[in-house]
């Protein structure tokens, strides 16, 4: 997603503020640091003047009058502002340095006149001091409790925002608050053909409502619940949402009532192609390092193709280098559990170039979700998704360069490992994961042949040509380790073993690169592998229409392998092939569920197997 970064430089939007909040050693207000138990600051706005002040143009503080627009029935902080390109106001608090030093809680009353992300930031004294900021959601015309923890506030990390020497936010050296409609970072995308994302922000005048504002020391007034296991990135437990899209979706908190069960980010949105719903969530200062992979519950109503971004921190810059993959979500609202490894995510090649080519957990600062179904059904559909339990789990230290969690290392020529699957009737069950003809059955999903035209064929042998000069340096395929091709399951007894690059296979989500296959198609051999063809793959969701627009439906048959049964413990070398698996005899989600297995309607997409060193024309397309 090429353009998913550029509108997501949000981590940087300190330096909105950075200059107005850096006016407080001239305008600071009279708080002093509070002994007692009670709020180190609070400002219900009944009966004075706010202390809050204007930086930018075209904007204003006052009390509003109007009771049905405040929380308490009292008046209530309006904050009036305009939307408009190149422009850019916020609110600003001054606060006497020390005064927040025993902060456990930022908590006020927020509400907008429309659905809008807004920045809160903490500013550090100046010139040593950073600017710390945390991202709330909040609906149109919503009232809503916001309950903030300096844990939230991540630092500012753009060009034009000021270094902080120790890297950590400084309770003690605060000066400042700071409230920013995200909006004016994205109106000058609203309305561009050319921005594949849905962006919704509105110009114009636009009103932020404040009520019952409060710095709290020791206990806090909203309980926030601890992490059962692992590091919690957000459990939705919060009175409000920490999370962001720049348009096209509904965000609400959802305690109860959903098919997860528990409480949840709730999303309303269409797919629509070319205008893809981002949903974003930054870390603050959550520290990931130990973490080897995330896990989080989903559901969606329709089918979906979720690519799961992680933005690595680029102090200096407003966008870091972004990590994808891509998880399938089944429809019909049904509950799944993801477990994904920091090694499944490969580099995004359209966003900023990452010279170590790999990140550490601790190195994360934002985690986005972007539904791309639309671009393989071309299709136009409501979904919602539901987004729970988000942590961090595991032990594991610097991640390595992209490999799937089920692989095994790389063995050495001849070494066959444990062989535990030495039955010649296991390997002909597995043959059908691997062979030049498929075959039929309730395991095997096919595209029917179609007659072919003349400029088909011609595109099929393009296709071929392309194909075989690609690859050709593989046919050592200590060449293929190199460039980052990695054997699935080699230990198994297999006519063919698949060595797949998972970075292509993301890129095969969006497009058709016949010179880039998903997978090499190896024979072992006494000393090695000997190469024999590669394998391109699409989306689940992909219309016939759409795979013919990459390999003709005329020249090969595309399958997917269906009514999968995984055995328990997953699929390893020790699973019992002849009852669980692509060939095994379970076929149906009630069968697995009784043989404790878990049942995958579909599995890896569709596949499309090509022999470009064969020299019977026959033989070159699967079928």
């Amino acid at each position: 997603m090429k353009m998913q970064g550029k509108v997501l430089r949000f981590a940087g939007v300190g330096f909105l503020a950075a200059a107005a909040l850096g006016l407080m050693g001239l305008a600071q207000t009279s708080q002093r640091p509070n002994a007692s138990q009670g709020p180190l600051l609070s400002d219900t706005f009944a009966g004075k003047q706010p202390g809050w002040m204007v930086f930018g143009s075209g904007g204003e503080i006052r009390l509003t009058p109007d009771a049905a627009r405040s929380k308490s029935g009292k008046p209530a902080l309006a904050f009036d502002y305009k939307l408009a390109p190149n422009q850019f106001v916020a609110a600003v608090l001054p606060v006497q340095v020390g005064s927040l030093a025993r902060m456990t809680q930022l908590t006020f009353w927020l509400k907008a006149d429309s659905s809008t992300a807004v920045a809160v930031i903490l500013s550090e004294k100046k010139p040593d001091g950073g600017n710390y900021n945390a991202i709330v959601w909040s609906p149109k015309d919503t009232w809503q409790q916001i309950a903030l923890t300096p844990e939230d506030f991540g630092p500012s990390e753009g060009p034009n925002d000021p270094k902080d020497p120790d890297g950590k936010l400084d309770l003690d050296q605060i000066e400042g608050v700071g409230i920013i409609d995200l909006g004016q970072m994205f109106v000058n995308l609203s309305g561009k053909p050319e921005v594949p994302i849905a962006v919704d922000a509105s110009p114009g005048a636009h009103t932020l409502y404040v009520d019952e504002f409060q710095a709290l020391g020791g206990t806090s007034a909203v309980a926030l619940p601890k992490a059962a296991a692992g590091t919690m990135i957000d459990d939705f437990q919060r009175p409000h949402l920490s999370w962001l899209t720049l348009g096209g979706a509904q965000l609400a908190p959802n305690a109860a009532g959903n098919p997860l069960g528990e409480p949840a980010l709730e999303a309303r949105y269409q797919q629509i192609e070319g205008k893809f719903v981002v949903i974003a969530h930054p870390l603050g200062q959550v520290n990931l390092r130990g973490s080897e992979r995330i896990s989080f519950d989903i559901a969606s109503t329709k089918d979906a193709q979720i690519v799961v971004g992680l933005e690595k921190r680029k102090p200096g810059s407003s966008e870091g280098p972004r990590y994808n993959t891509l998880v399938q979500v089944p429809g019909n609202s049904k509950s799944v559990h993801e477990s994904i490894a920091f090694a499944e995510f490969t580099p995004d090649e359209n966003g900023p170039g990452d010279p170590e080519g790999k990140f550490t957990p601790e190195q994360i600062k934002t985690i986005s979700l972007v539904d791309i179904t639309a671009s393989f059904s071309h299709e136009q559909q409501p979904n919602t998704i539901w987004l729970g339990q988000l942590r961090a789990e595991g032990k594991a230290g610097e991640v390595p360069p992209p490999a799937h969690p089920q692989t095994a290392a790389p063995q050495a020529p001849g070494d066959m490992g444990p062989m535990l699957m030495a039955h010649d009737e296991h390997a002909q069950v597995m043959e059908a994961m691997a062979s030049h003809h498929m075959s039929l059955g309730p395991h095997m999903k096919m595209t029917e042949l179609r007659p072919a035209s003349p400029e088909e064929l011609k595109t099929a042998d393009e296709i071929v040509r392309t194909l075989r000069a690609s690859i050709e340096k593989y046919k050592d395929y200590h060449a293929a380790l190199k460039d980052g091709f990695v054997p699935y399951m080699p230990n198994l007894r297999l006519p063919e073993y698949h060595f797949t690059n998972y970075g292509y296979a993301y890129q095969a989500a969006f497009r058709f690169d016949p010179s880039l296959p998903t997978s090499l198609l190896y024979k072992k051999t006494a000393d090695g592998y000997q190469l024999l063809g590669a394998m391109y793959t699409a989306p689940e969701s992909a219309s016939p229409e759409a795979l013919n627009s990459r390999v003709p439906l005329s020249v090969a048959r595309w399958h997917m392998h269906v009514n999968i049964c995984e055995p328990p413990g997953g699929m390893t070398e020790r699973s019992n092939w002849l009852r669980f698996g692509p060939a095994g005899s379970i076929s149906t989600e009630a069968e697995c569920t009784a043989a404790g297995g878990k049942f995958q309607p579909h599995q890896f997409g569709w596949m499309v197997h090509v022999y470009p060193f064969e020299t019977n024309p026959e033989k070159v397309w699967a079928r």
